[in-house]
């Protein structure tokens, strides 16, 4: 009994640990159509990090991710992509990317950084 309180209890603190980045779903008029810009593929997914898609496209909302200080920028783009394939997103277009000051590490001595991604989540037309 209990080796299996022991299971459970493990499991429910192992799920508790999953990650999910902020979404907000887009309200009012959501077709636009681009200009052109920079394109990366990240997890199969359009990433505009510079302009956005030469072509028409829905906004289905914002998704916002913030990493600790073993993460970095690159890390939470490909969590927001994840996530927002699971949205219906076929591209997300990047609003801010941003390397916050998050402390000083006493024991390395060195400062450690908090990256935070802001992106639109996106469906072309």
């Amino acid at each position: 009994m209990k080796r299996l309180c022991a299971i459970l209890l493990s499991g429910s603190l192992l799920a508790g640990c999953s990650y999910a980045p902020a979404y907000s779903q887009y309200q009012g008029p959501n077709i636009a159509t681009g200009t052109g810009g920079t394109c990366k593929q990240v997890r199969g997914l359009d990433v505009w990090n510079s302009g956005t898609p030469p072509r028409k496209y829905r906004i289905l909302g914002m998704m916002s991710s913030q990493g600790g200080s073993h993460s970095d920028i690159d890390f939470e783009v490909e969590q927001i992509a994840k996530a927002a394939r699971q949205k219906g997103a076929d591209a997300i277009i990047l609003m801010s990317t941003e390397n916050r000051l998050a402390g000083i590490n006493l024991y390395s001595g060195r400062f450690e950084h908090s990256p935070t991604v802001q992106a639109l989540l996106i469906q072309y037309l």
